[in-house]
């Protein structure tokens, strides 16, 4: 029999210890350090704790959103993905019955719709699909797919990994070593932050989606073991860089990518994503996430963007957000 219970703060330390020790699908984005960044995720709350035998079986974050006077129980509105995390012991059978409850509890809150958006398989570290067979089971539908581009690097070296770029990519890490541009891991989230503004405001006439202060509120949150930043650098001056989020143990994803318009013919981002591959290698990482290829909508996709990911041996990997209308 397995019990539910909606998430308070008195929760916070086993949730996250559950996230960080046991889960088995887990990342540092499904911890309540990182959810506690937004005050939104904190308002609008209704996560879910899944125990069997006193113990947690499964967790859920989620927010109770109204959208056109529609509500929405949505895992997760307000972070890249949200789900199920589950702990080893968690069966097929068991699954079946977390989802029943999941249903009830988003009904208790009269919720028109329920929507959960998974982080993507290579995260896992082992294959846990329980829930999305369970949420089929139960008259989920797709809403949406995305793809994103990583980087498998289990097996490589830091000799081989040129082995997974094709002829131009090769070429163009080369060209950036020519230059003597230089990789460093930094703290310069201020000089990166102006390079991330001009760039998303050129090309997509967009803001980031954290401000300056926001981002170094999660870092502090969260940990600098999560977080570091790698920036390129020419005659010391800060030209590229990458953000990337240590996930757990087996992956990293560049959570954002950006390089002043007038240097990006040097190829520093191209070194950049080269240099971050071998420190991902020397620390034993599996997985390189280079970000996604479809728009937020998820049905166009940028072929120039996947074929530059691509070009680092990077292959294509799904994911699937589910929903479920209940009225």
């Amino acid at each position: 029999m397995i019990e539910v219970k909606s998430y308070n703060n008195e929760d916070s330390e086993k949730w996250d210890d559950f996230v960080e020790n046991t889960a088995r699908n887990s990342t540092f984005l499904h911890t309540r350090k990182f959810f506690r960044h937004n005050p939104i995720n904190q308002e609008l709350d209704s996560s879910l704790i899944f125990l069997k035998n006193s113990n947690i079986l499964c967790v859920i974050p989620a927010v109770l959103q109204q959208i056109n006077g529609r509500v929405i129980w949505n895992s997760h509105a307000y972070a890249t993905y949200g789900g199920f995390v589950a702990a080893d012991k968690l069966s097929v059978e068991d699954a079946l019955e977390v989802i029943d409850l999941t249903i009830q509890q988003a009904g208790k809150h009269k919720a028109d719709e329920i929507v959960v958006r998974n982080p993507f398989r290579v995260f896992y570290k082992v294959p846990t699909d329980e829930t999305d067979y369970a949420m089929w089971t139960k008259g989920f539908q797709i809403l949406r797919r995305d793809v994103e581009i990583t980087l498998p690097l289990e097996g490589f070296t830091v000799q081989s990994v040129y082995s997974l770029y094709n002829g131009k990519t090769r070429n163009a890490v080369r060209k950036a070593e020519k230059e003597n541009i230089k990789i460093r891991v930094s703290r310069d989230f201020s000089e990166y932050w102006q390079i991330l503004r001009l760039n998303l405001a050129s090309k997509h006439d967009a803001e980031p989606i954290h401000s300056l202060e926001q981002f170094q509120h999660l870092e502090k949150l969260v940990g600098e073991k999560h977080i570091k930043f790698f920036g390129a650098y020419l005659d010391d001056r800060l030209i590229a860089g990458i953000i990337v989020f240590v996930l757990n143990k087996q992956a990293v994803h560049a959570q954002y990518i950006a390089g002043l318009q007038e240097f990006l013919s040097l190829r520093p981002i191209n070194l950049l994503i080269h240099q971050i591959s071998v420190w991902a290698i020397e620390n034993n990482f599996q997985y390189f996430n280079l970000g996604m290829c479809t728009d937020p909508g998820g049905s166009g996709l940028n072929l120039g963007l996947c074929k530059f990911k691509e070009g680092f041996g990077g292959r294509s990997i799904l994911r699937e957000t589910m929903h479920l209308i209940l009225k």
